[in-house]
């Protein structure tokens, strides 16, 4: 549409400013002002007494007007020179207030313009006047002016000055609406005009700007927010235009959309079918493996546990030579070394289906670091490292922690730097950060060290710093990875660095739990001299009491047996639950271990059938399968406690002393006097012992000391002396293995302890 263009004025008034025009009408307006102010003082004053004075200054004009024309020209005696002399006189009457004149001069007269009948009149007598025609002789000259009524004239002029006054205020009215009309107004309608076209929607509009004043100014302001408006309008229609475009794509796209939705919903349920389907072949997959894990456990743990105890049975047993010792240590170590290897498994497993859970004791850090002591520093000194254990102080008594998980972490660490030094050091250094309540472990080795590109797969599942590791020192890879995920469990971690050639370290982070500023220790306790968990129960000491064994295996029915019968205990032997069940509710049995599984009915149903029908004896479970869900189900059924295969004779023997009672105390009333005569010899027997150890080890007669020392664990605590009993069996616990220095200082213990009671 083309541009429509609307002329504010093309006549010459376009040249005009508006503001000239507005200053001229103000003037205009002053000028209406003072003439009617003018005019009305004007017709206030005295009129009356002004006419009146004017004509008799009109009447002495006139009288010298008319004695000078007679002065000059004779009296005419004809009728034309009458009327030129009238003629000349009555001009003398234009434009004042006189009418007409009478004259008299001698004996002529004559009457000049109109002689009012109700007029007023004055008259001047000159009675010496020398007229032209005879300018010897004067004459009279008689002068009569005739004029009206001086009111009349006042009327007549009041009337005029209002007159010219009306006209005045007319004529300037005219001029100041044709210049409003023609200079203001017109402009203003035709930008009223335009205006209500634009909004009417002609956007094309647009003022011919011929004025230089405001209304110019107004226009060319006006042609420009129309050309802002048409771009805007413009950019508007092009952007609603690709709007439109954009929601037809949109509509399109989503018609799209929701054709791929639909399909997508299809292979989504398809999909979520599939994978619900790989997700049940997963877990059933998970199951199976666990199943399959459990299962192997238990039937490698099963053969274990003859192996490890027949062989520690014949490491107590006297007269064997040092090579048949060396090799049944030998079956001790690789059997428990497979043990490890199955529990490493195992938590693998139950960290993969994450089910391994920690619990929260009060743990005494120094009791667990000299257990690591115990285990792994004869490891060290055995290859020629130095082993030792620092504290910096101050240190907690107790920490709240898992003590078996720790002690696992604590454990891997510890062998872990044994296994790769081979000249130098293994150093652990424990102290406590009050701030973040944690307890810090750092295991500090001179070993072969780790580059830092091999540093962050140690702590992967399986996986170890390179093939020529695992082919030179073994291992599986899951200690480490274990390890962390423990530390993790229990509120810390563990951090490495390490230089190849220099060392490893290995710092070990875990959560204290509660610790109060006086909980908080300055110096290492006074240890036992051997941990409580491994407290042996002396053989010596006869037990008085039934016990029914149900286990499937004869390899383990002939150890537990053995094992029962050196405690002095009888025994019932059961092959499967049925006929633990039956042999319960026919004989009273003062404790009854319960293998879990076994054929015809297992353990589990065997428990809780006899809880069923109202027993009440002590029951263990003995079971392979030791994970926390399985003991917690075995405890559900009835059981009052478990003791995990392998069998830890320690652990064994202590559940059945505290379930069968000594045949000593049994008889002590009857057989005091014969007791105190056994005990008194065998203090008196004390300093021979004393004397053979000694003599032993100035012979490094090792095997002698490990005779001398059994005897005397087995004795010191049925005699009231339970103090030689730990020692001895510490002695015995070094010897087998193998660490001479530590079994130095304990011979030397030994016999201080000896020469004690005797002193």
């Amino acid at each position: 549409m083309a541009e429509k263009e609307i002329v504010v004025s093309n006549d010459w008034t376009k040249n005009w400013q508006a503001k000239i025009a507005v200053k001229t009408t103000a003037i205009f307006l002053w000028m209406v002002i003072s003439v009617s102010f003018i005019g009305i003082v004007w017709l206030n004053h005295d009129l009356a007494g002004d006419i009146e004075q004017d004509i008799q200054r009109e009447v002495g004009a006139m009288a010298f007007h008319v004695q000078r024309i007679l002065s000059e020209a004779p009296f005419p005696d004809d009728e034309s020179g009458v009327r030129s002399l009238r003629e000349r006189l009555s001009s003398t009457l234009d434009g004042s207030y006189l009418q007409g004149l009478s004259l008299t001069i001698g004996n002529h007269s004559m009457e000049i313009g109109a002689i009012p009948v109700d007029g007023l009149s004055q008259s001047l007598e000159l009675p010496h006047f020398l007229p032209a025609w005879n300018s010897t002789e004067a004459v009279s000259l008689h002068i009569t002016a005739h004029y009206p009524d001086i009111q009349s004239l006042v009327r007549a002029q009041r009337d005029g000055v209002l007159v010219i006054i009306a006209l005045t205020i007319l004529a300037i009215g005219i001029i100041l609406s044709w210049t409003i009309q023609n200079v203001l107004a017109k402009p203003f309608e035709v930008l009223i005009d335009a205006t209500q076209q634009v909004s009417r929607g002609n956007l094309e509009l647009r003022l011919d700007v011929g004025r230089e004043d405001e209304f110019g100014k107004l226009s060319r302001f006006f042609n420009k927010m129309m050309d802002t408006i048409k771009s805007q309008q413009d950019t508007l229609s092009l952007t609603n235009e690709e709007l439109l475009v954009e929601i037809a794509e949109r509509k399109r796209a989503e018609q799209e959309l929701k054709s791929h939705r639909d399909d997508l919903e299809r292979e989504v349920v398809e999909r979520t079918r599939d994978l619900q389907a790989a997700r049940d072949q997963a877990l059933e997959a998970s199951k199976a493996k666990s199943a399959f894990v459990a299962n192997i456990s238990h039937e490698i743990r099963t053969p274990l546990t003859p192996i490890i105890g027949f062989a520690e049975a014949l490491l107590d047993e006297g007269g064997i030579s040092k090579s048949q010792r060396q090799s049944l240590r030998t079956i001790i170590r690789n059997s428990r070394h497979l043990l490890t290897l199955i529990n490493d498994i195992l938590d693998l497993s139950k960290i993969e289906a994450n089910r391994l859970t920690v619990e929260n004791l009060a743990v005494n850090p120094f009791d667990l670091l000299q257990d690591i002591e115990s285990l792994v520093g004869m490891q060290a000194r055995e290859k020629g490292l130095d082993f030792d254990i620092q504290y910096e102080f101050p240190i907690p008594g107790l920490v709240t922690t898992d003590p078996l998980r720790l002690k696992q972490i604590l454990m891997n660490l510890a062998t872990n730097a044994v296994k790769f030094t081979e000249r130098g050091f293994v150093r652990v250094t424990t102290r406590y950060e009050t701030a973040a309540r944690q307890l810090i472990i750092q295991v500090t080795d001179s070993g072969i060290g780790i580059s830092e590109d091999k540093r962050q797969q140690l702590f992967q599942a399986f996986s170890q710093a390179d093939s020529s590791t695992t082919r030179e020192y073994g291992g599986t890879g899951l200690g480490l990875y274990i390890s962390q995920r423990l530390a993790r469990m229990l509120g810390g971690g563990i951090e490495m660095d390490s230089a190849p050639g220099v060392g490893s370290r290995f710092l070990l982070r875990v959560d204290a739990g509660p610790v109060r500023d006086v909980d908080l220790v300055m110096a290492r306790p006074q240890f036992s001299e051997i941990p409580e968990s491994s407290d042996p129960i002396p053989e010596s000491v006869a037990l008085h009491g039934h016990v029914l064994v149900a286990e499937d295996s004869p390899d383990n029915q002939q150890l537990i047996r053995l094992y029962l019968q050196r405690l002095g205990a009888e025994v019932t032997l059961c092959e499967n639950g049925k006929l633990a069940v039956d042999a319960a509710l026919q004989q009273h049995h003062d404790l009854i271990l319960m293998d879990m599984q076994m054929p015809v009915m297992s353990g589990l149903e065997a428990v809780e059938r006899l809880r069923a029908r109202g027993y009440r004896g002590p029951i263990f479970a003995l079971t392979a399968n030791a994970m926390k869900e399985d003991v917690e189900r075995y405890l559900q059924s009835g059981c009052d406690g478990f003791l995990a295969k392998p069998i830890e004779k320690n652990d064994f023997n202590r559940v059945v002393r505290e379930y069968l009672g000594t045949r000593d105390e049994n008889a002590r009333d009857e057989e005091d006097s014969q007791y105190q005569e056994l005990v008194a010899r065998f203090v008196a027997g004390l300093p021979g012992y004393a004397r053979e150890i000694e003599s032993g080890l100035e012979r490094d007669d090792w095997d002698s000391v490990a005779s001398l020392s059994h005897q005397l664990k087995g004795m010191g605590g049925s005699f009231g002396y339970p103090e030689i009993t730990q020692v001895a069996s510490r002695l015995q616990v070094l010897l087998r293995q193998e660490s001479r220095e530590q079994a130095q200082v304990a011979a030397r213990d030994l016999l201080d302890l000896l020469h004690g009671i005797v002193a």
